[in-house]
């Protein structure tokens, strides 16, 4: 069943937060220095996201993303991992930094990456929509030093109730990985596991090294791609 929004602008309502302080709390503590002023908080829409440049929404609200240089490239190397992966088995496709995902509340969330199965796209092919209404089935953030844990929490949260499988929020100073199956259900990984897609993306396996040293220098592992291609670990699609 494909888990797509309907057409509906409607907004639920929620309590008008009282100070400004309210609303940095809301938005879990973030710095105010990525709060954009225009428009004015509490009245930004799809629109205006669509306009701005590396900003979600959030209750009415244009939040500009935090980014960072080795965050990006991690989000990178993931990205391209995955590509090649579902080029292998054909199961989906994957979208880097960009994928403005429209939630049932009104608000438009960006992962830094986002993999979806074929399944709940209902025909084998990319929609074209600026702001897309098809909920990822594993959507990944890299944590960068302008992210608190809190904002990470309701952005986690919020891809669950909208049908999101697994979220993946990689950690570049630990170099670990949490894999969220649940609200609740988190397992973290060191660089001495390997991460895999589970039932969401079945097939998919890296180590959880190769991710971080690949970031770092500059070139991806071939020899993982060819062992996909042979069909290694039970990879679907692969070869016998």
């Amino acid at each position: 069943m494909s888990t797509i929004l309907d057409n509906s602008t409607d907004i639920p309502e929620m309590d008008i937060p009282e100070t400004l302080a309210d609303v940095i709390d809301r938005l879990g503590g973030i710095p105010l220095n990525r709060i954009r002023w225009q428009p004015y908080p509490g009245t930004a829409t799809i629109d205006d996201a669509e306009r701005a440049e590396h900003c979600e929404l959030i209750d009415g609200i244009l939040v500009e993303k935090a980014i960072g240089q080795f965050e990006g490239r991690i989000g990178h190397i993931l990205a391209w991992y995955l590509e090649l992966w579902m080029s292998i088995t054909k199961l989906g496709f994957v979208i880097g930094d960009g994928a403005m995902t429209r939630l049932r509340t009104g608000n438009m969330r960006i992962p830094d990456v986002y993999a979806v199965r074929w399944d709940r796209v209902g025909k084998q092919e990319v929609p074209e929509d600026t702001v897309t209404k098809v909920i990822p089935h594993v959507a990944i953030e890299v944590m960068s030093q302008g992210n608190t844990e809190r904002e990470i929490e309701r952005k986690k949260n919020e891809f669950f109730a909208n049908g999101t499988e697994q979220v993946w929020i990689v950690r570049p100073r630990t170099e670990t990985v949490d894999v969220w199956t649940g609200v609740s259900d988190c397992v973290t990984l060191t660089v001495d596991d390997d991460l895999d897609g589970g039932n969401s993306l079945p097939g998919f396996k890296i180590p959880v090294q190769e991710i971080f040293a690949a970031s770092k220098r500059g070139s991806i592992d071939l020899s993982l791609i060819e062992r996909w291609k042979a069909g290694v670990d039970g990879l679907p699609g692969g070869n016998p």
